[in-house]
């Protein structure tokens, strides 16, 4: 495998913090083959400084730092780029968040953390579909996909040839380190359904398939729900301060839909919990059946009651990796032209960002 690659975004989701187990240059170096040829971000001197710290891995040794990555697209020239920027960054068809538009006339392969965007769902739907047309090799980051615990329960179902009737998804985000104020602003972040409950959507529509849009139903409490520690910003105050009340972020969330094959499908989300660590887990009932996946961020543990049986079996996953695997999978896509592996291309990506974007838009109707 030869790519030469370039990311866009030198943040955390590419190069690591402490908020979560993401960190995709960390599972580059393990990846023979692939030359970085380029690390574009606005910040200044942050690109430059990633490439310092990075250089004394063989796939970094000749990386050049660019604060725009128009400019790092022309001259670098990648064949490939790892797009991990804030949602209202990209999406679009704007010079301030065309990077997808760009990248697919260029021919460059994408690799795209979610959320698409947190613009409005024509704008992103737009950029799908020029996305389409190019042609171009593009994976986005749901890597529950490739998560060996989310399809071991999807192998099941089919294995029972059971469909299905409700999937029940619940997630309990832990804030009090979340100290991007971009985060706490919906304009910025789109809100905690499109930035973040995105994956465990993304998920439920894996299992459960299309989504019947218009049965979207759904109810949230905003920022007139008190938060006792809101986390304090880099610049000293509180992370909400200068905020809009109209645009802080909801506390919790409640939705339900229905799928075209009959599925019901429910979501919660709450800021909750303090410090990191987040408490998420996935209830599939179907005829007979009960599949539970608990923690599936970390300790990635499913429970199955068969049918015709009141007892469970359990089943764990140490050790599996599906950040690595939905990366390598894109490498080895985009340098033999072949897409057939990849899990969430954009066009499916996009129908995960319409639905959160439904609930999100629903929840204050």
């Amino acid at each position: 495998m030869k790519i030469r690659l370039a990311f866009i975004g030198a943040g955390g989701v590419n190069f690591g913090s402490h908020e979560g187990p993401w960190n995709h240059a960390k599972r580059l170096v393990t990846q023979q083959g692939v030359e970085v040829v380029a690390i574009a971000d606005p910040v200044p001197g942050l690109a430059a400084r990633r490439v310092t710290e990075w250089s004394r891995h063989p796939q970094f040794a000749r990386t050049k730092p660019y604060t725009d990555w128009l400019a790092m697209l022309k001259e670098a020239k990648p064949g490939a780029v790892i797009i991990g920027v804030p949602p209202a960054a990209h999406g679009g068809g704007k010079p301030q968040n065309n990077i997808e538009r760009v990248c697919a006339k260029l021919g460059v392969a994408m690799f795209i953390e979610k959320p698409l965007s947190c613009l409005p769902l024509s704008e992103v739907e737009k950029t799908a579909e020029v996305v389409r047309k190019s042609g171009v090799i593009t994976s986005v980051g749901y890597m529950m996909r490739y998560s060996k615990v989310m399809n071991f329960a999807k192998e099941r179902l089919a294995e029972l040839a059971i469909k299905p009737r409700h999937i029940i998804l619940r997630y309990a985000c832990a804030y009090t380190e979340i100290r991007k104020r971009e985060w706490w602003d919906v304009a910025q972040s789109g809100g905690p359904i499109i930035e973040q409950a995105t994956h465990f959507v993304d998920v439920a529509r894996y299992v459960g398939g299309e989504v019947n849009l218009k049965s979207v139903r759904a109810i949230a409490l905003g920022s007139e729900l008190p938060l006792a520690n809101v986390p304090i910003g880099p610049d000293g105050r509180g992370v909400e301060a200068g905020v809009p009340a109209l645009r802080r972020i909801p506390r919790m969330t409640s939705a339900h839909w229905t799928f075209a094959g009959g599925c019901l499908g429910t979501l919660t989300h709450g800021i909750f919990l303090h410090r990191t660590r987040f408490e998420t887990d996935i209830d599939i009932w179907g005829e007979g059946t009960h599949l539970h996946v608990a923690d599936p961020y970390h300790d990635m543990k499913v429970r199955i009651r068969r049918p015709h049986r009141e007892d469970y079996e359990h089943f764990e996953f140490k050790g599996d990796d599906p950040y690595w695997t939905e990366l390598d999978v894109f490498l080895r896509a985009s340098a033999n032209r072949d897409s057939r592996e990849i899990r969430s291309p954009y066009e499916d990506a996009f129908k995960t960002y319409a639905l959160t974007w439904t609930i999100a838009r629903k929840a204050f109707a």
